[in-house]
């Protein structure tokens, strides 16, 4: 048996990105599609004297005719400094700063250049952090998928290829996909319902949900961790 999900690879995505991670045996990264600008591949947010803040990594030539392992990321890394001054003023005061801030630091300060292998590397960090154990691959390493096919057909495409018995998407894919289609395959269709009902204490101020695992890391232990990954309901 062995389950399976794609997505496009996100930068410090929230945590039911990680929710689905945690729920199958191989994760794939949706990388050799192409780079689309205003959505969450180099961007996300975070907590700053209690209102949401938006930081961005820049790119290099960064263009949506171009695929998302073609992206590099700015030659000048002095952002990356700047991220990180900013990420120690907001969560500074954070019960979990001192164990999470090194791992950030780490993640941030990689020499990687590539935006698809950036990512990579720090969902890779971060799921051993938490003790997601999930294998994690990027589709533009894979052997024996097209690259021709696109939506469903690339997705069935690619289950097959890895003899995956089972595909899991978040709920809000389920116009996506033909539950039909994939039985016929020998593969369960299954998506994957996060619940709200696990709020963490942030601040003083008012809760903000769905902020990148950053944020979730600073608040949280392992123990508080393990539940908020387990918040979730499989259809």
């Amino acid at each position: 048996m062995l389950k399976l999900a794609i997505m496009q690879p996100y930068l410090f995505p929230y945590m039911g990105y990680f929710q689905l991670i945690d729920t199958v045996d191989h994760f794939i990264l949706y990388d050799d599609v192409n780079y689309m600008k205003g959505k969450w591949i180099n961007r996300n947010r975070i907590i700053v004297n209690n209102r949401i803040h938006r930081f961005t990594v820049p790119l290099s030539k960064s263009s949506q005719n171009k695929l998302i392992r073609e992206i590099q990321l700015l030659e000048d890394n002095t952002w990356k400094a700047r991220l990180l001054k900013t990420i120690a003023f907001a969560y500074g005061r954070a019960p979990e700063f001192d164990k999470v801030f090194p791992l950030i630091e780490d993640i941030i300060m990689n020499d990687e250049q590539n935006l698809s292998a950036f990512i990579h590397h720090s969902l890779q960090a971060l799921c051993a952090f938490m003790g997601i154990a999930t294998i994690i691959s990027c589709s533009s390493s894979l052997q024996n998928t097209c690259f021709d096919d696109r939506g469903e057909d690339r997705i069935l495409n690619i289950c097959l290829a890895e003899q995956a018995t089972g595909y899991v998407n978040l709920c809000n894919g389920k116009d996506l996909y033909n539950r039909h289609r994939f039985v016929s395959r020998g593969i369960d269709l299954q998506f994957l319902s996060l619940q709200r009902g696990h709020l963490y204490r942030q601040f003083n101020g008012p809760f903000y949900a769905d902020l990148s695992i950053i944020d979730v890391l600073m608040f949280n232990d392992q123990h508080n961790l393990q539940q908020l990954l387990a918040a979730n309901i499989l259809d």
